[in-house]
């Protein structure tokens, strides 16, 4: 099913754009109002390759099932952002992503123009229209290095709906020069940099429990990942699937790293353990990866008691702000340096610049040699935590 062609420009001069919108025949059809979206996903709409957002633009709200397979979407009014997302949490949906801006339309017969801002987050244009040469020759006549766009629709809206036939476009004024500029980068996807696992017996025949282990990379320095997610997926001597999951995390800092440990349950003994990334939601920061200063240690102690390795220590805290909550992993490795298991804990209350005790056990299949301990914010309420730590601008 064919789609609208889109473009995004990041770090634009909007107040430029808006003077220069009308000189290209273009005129707003949504004044400047908050939108909010949530995300959200149950099993069944998952295994559709569909999803759930709930979204509020101005007086106008929305419930709407995408089919990522075929594009389609069915809306349905409510008369409520808030009410309708507890509405769908308390029948079984999960809240997998929140997003909030304030938002303009311009359109130009089948071209629109999107113009997003959120206080301290770089502010954005979006160019939709009917063809790829459309959208360049607005692009052009807005003054926009193409070579600078990201390309695509907005995930977390959806895939757009199929244009009109397009329609020869022309400009308002031949005499329009173009003098905005955006400067946008291009991203790349988180890499899996290190893994390790173990396996052992379960209570059922035929039941394994594998302990997994890994490390996230981001190797973007101007943008964060916003709940990124992998597949583990768990393969028999003979190739064939025996158990997979997805994992959600929650933020990754832009050059930064996160580690995480879980669990995957199979149907079969398990010879081979691969996680893939899955397409993320990317966001443009001006905070640079030095400003996410790491979680440090001290005192810590391990000791391998049979099958499970057993941790203590203090966390120290290098912000001078209080630190509700932070998600800490233990990455166990043996005498050659492999990661062979890992186990996470929650610590809550740390005191700025100030140490706090921790003590977490996990499960582990070899004898433990050394280990990595690594740590990020982490909240239950919040869709960012290193917001609220660092005031992200």
């Amino acid at each position: 099913m064919p789609t609208d062609f889109v473009a995004r420009f990041v770090d634009v001069d909007l107040e430029l754009v808006q003077r220069r919108l009308p000189a290209l025949g273009a005129a707003c059809v949504a004044p400047r109002r908050l939108v909010r979206q949530a995300m959200l996903e149950n099993d069944a709409v998952r295994a559709r390759g569909a999803w759930v957002t709930v979204g509020s633009e101005g007086d106008r709200n929305a419930l709407t099932l995408h089919d990522g397979r075929s594009g389609d979407g069915v809306e349905v009014p409510v008369a409520d952002f808030g009410s309708a997302r507890r509405f769908m949490e308390q029948i079984g949906f999960t809240a997998v992503a929140h997003r909030e801006s304030y938002r303009e339309e311009w359109r130009l017969q089948h071209i629109a123009f999107t113009l997003s801002d959120w206080p301290g987050l770089p502010r954005s244009l979006e160019i939709n229209g009917p063809q790829e040469e459309h959208v360049r020759w607005a692009a052009q006549n807005l003054g926009l290095d193409f070579a600078h766009a990201v390309i695509g629709p907005d995930q977390f809206a959806g895939v757009p709906e199929t244009p009109p036939p397009p329609q020869p476009v022309q400009a308002a004024n031949a005499s329009f020069q173009p003098v905005a500029r955006a400067v946008a980068q291009e991203v790349e996807e988180f890499n899996i940099v290190d893994l390790g696992w173990s396996a052992s017996p379960g209570f059922e025949p035929d039941e394994f429990w594998v302990n997994w282990v890994m490390i996230l990379e981001n190797p973007n320095r101007g943008h964060y990942c916003e709940f990124p997610t992998v597949q583990v997926t768990a393969r028999d001597q003979g190739n064939y699937v025996v158990g997979t999951d997805d994992q959600v995390l929650h933020i990754l800092p832009p050059g930064g790293r996160l580690a995480w440990a879980g669990s995957l349950s199979t149907n079969g003994v398990p010879h081979t353990l691969h996680i893939a990334g899955k397409p993320a939601e990317w966001h443009p920061t001006s905070r640079p990866p030095e400003h996410f200063l790491p979680f440090g240690y001290q005192g810590v102690r391990f000791k391998t008691n049979g099958d499970s390795c057993v941790v203590t220590g203090e966390i120290t805290n290098p912000y001078p702000q209080y630190v509700e909550q932070v998600v800490l992993t233990a990455l166990f490795r043996d005498a050659e340096g492999d990661l062979v298991g890992g186990e996470h804990t929650y610590i809550e209350g740390l005191n700025p610049n100030g140490a706090t005790p921790f003590s977490l056990e996990g499960a582990v299949a070899t004898p433990v040699a050394s280990l990595d301990l690594m740590a990020a914010p982490w909240s239950s309420v919040s869709d960012d935590p290193w917001e609220q730590l660092l005031r992200r601008p």
